[in-house]
């Protein structure tokens, strides 16, 4: 469930005076009770656990109902399964949290502050004009959110033009997915998964969409770059075509946040297992900074 919505606990004799529920440490709010149902809202700052429910008798369930903490912002949905399956294998990397997959579309009307971490994916948009289903004006409801954001390809560097987080241009082409780390010890490929070697595989052949930056720009790190094809090893240098960046600043309501540019604009499926432990790496960072 998504914080903030309704759901119906089943049982017995659940209209018993007092009854009360509690998902982990934190009470639900009762909305009505029949004999054999108990309606009841998830709050905001719930994470995935066990629901307990206590009147006339108590009890605790058997499985923990999980609270989607992500938000996957999609204009199609191509490969939207695709990258919940992937953020969901490493879920113990963000409070074991799902991620709910939120049409472009919701953004009129959904409330993006329940979502701790918000994933902007690769189809929202190659054009400034185009985003969000040709209503760019919708990225201000993320920008606009409490929530760290992961922004994928091409829809996430538009994005980060958008909302003023990231303005250099943009470099769109078929990668060996082999990406040249610049500081093998930053914590996206140490914590708390290893992602080994200084030019490590990410994925399979793919898209890739690289911000094009000589050097980084005030509250930019630069994490990993494509590489020069074909150079020798030993003299291989960072180029200019970023691939993995963080851009840290304030938002609009005064709020320190983190936006990660994901530059691997491929299907999740051909991530590596580099490429999948920096991916929870990531999440786990957005899930605890600033």
């Amino acid at each position: 469930m998504i914080p903030g919505e309704r759901f119906a606990v089943l049982g017995e004799n659940l209209d018993f005076p007092g009854t009360r529920a509690w998902i982990g440490p934190d009470e639900l709010t009762v909305e009505s009770a029949s004999w054999d149902s108990l309606v009841v809202t998830l709050p905001l700052a719930a994470t995935t656990n066990l629901v307990t429910v206590s009147g006339l008798g108590s009890d605790t369930s058997s499985n923990p109902l999980v609270a989607l903490r992500v938000a996957y912002v999609t204009d199609g949905g191509t490969v939207a399964s695709g990258y919940v399956s992937a953020l969901e294998k490493h879920g113990d990397d963000f409070g074991n949290s799902g991620v709910a997959i939120i049409p472009v579309e919701d953004l009129d009307t959904r409330d993006m502050n329940v979502f701790d971490i918000i994933v902007v994916a690769h189809d929202t948009g190659a054009l400034q004009a185009n985003w969000g289903g040709g209503q760019p004006a919708r990225a201000a409801a993320i920008a606009n959110s409490r929530a760290n954001v992961l922004a994928i390809g091409k829809g996430g560097a538009v994005f980060l033009d958008l909302v003023d987080a990231a303005s250099a241009p943009v470099n769109t082409a078929v990668d060996d997915g082999i990406f040249y780390v610049d500081n093998a010890n930053a914590q996206i490929f140490k914590t708390p998964h290893t992602v080994s070697g200084t030019r490590p595989a990410f994925g399979a052949s793919a898209t890739t969409v690289t911000f094009l930056m000589s050097t980084a720009p005030a509250g930019v790190a630069l994490y990993a770059s494509t590489d020069d094809n074909g150079c020798p090893l030993l003299i291989c240098n960072p180029n200019d075509k970023w691939v993995l960046a963080d851009f840290r600043f304030n938002n609009p309501a005064g709020r320190p946040v983190v936006y990660f540019y994901w530059g691997y604009a491929g299907d999740p499926g051909g991530l590596t297992t580099n490429g999948t432990n920096c991916l929870g790496n990531v999440m786990y960072m957005l899930y605890r900074d600033p």
